[in-house]
């Protein structure tokens, strides 16, 4: 389950039944997840404070999707996973909705680079040029990770 608590009043409201993975947004007024079927997955956005969830985008043939904020709280970087795990590359959408762009990190079908067969827990840090994770695969050492400067230029 996704509970809030007040912290003065020890008072608990459940948000939603869910057990999955989520990211909170930089100013944690917004939560987002991405329930999966056996063959799709809908990142959807809800208020913090409670309320219902608002569609974003649905993610078709894909087991799983985590997803990170980005600064603005205007649009979520998301790393989709086929059923084997693998990553299928790094998008980004809008959290109004929208095409689905990718940031032009993923695996080439060569495998020329050797890119983590899984990202695991984005992070976007707050001033929105480093994204942390974690790789799983390709003989990666534990730890965390970052990539620099990878995200469009914001719109003036």
């Amino acid at each position: 389950r996704l509970v809030s608590r007040d912290l003065q009043s020890g008072q608990e409201r459940v948000l939603k039944e869910w057990s999955g993975l989520f990211s909170l947004s930089h100013d944690g007024s917004q939560i987002a997840l991405a329930p999966c079927d056996e063959k799709d997955c809908v990142i959807e956005v809800l208020p913090a404070a409670g309320g219902p969830a608002r569609h974003v985008l649905r993610v078709r043939g894909v087991r799983e999707v985590e997803t990170a904020w980005e600064p603005d709280g205007r649009h979520l970087v998301f790393i989709p996973r086929d059923a084997s795990g693998k990553t299928k590359g790094i998008m980004r959408v809008a959290v109004e909705g929208g095409e689905a762009q990718p940031v032009g990190i993923s695996e080439p079908e060569d495998g020329a680079v050797q890119f983590p067969r899984e990202l695991r827990h984005p992070v976007i840090h707050p001033n929105g040029h480093q994204l942390f994770y974690t790789p799983i695969g390709n003989n990666r050492k534990d730890g965390t990770w970052a990539l620099e400067n990878f995200l469009p230029k914001a719109a003036k």
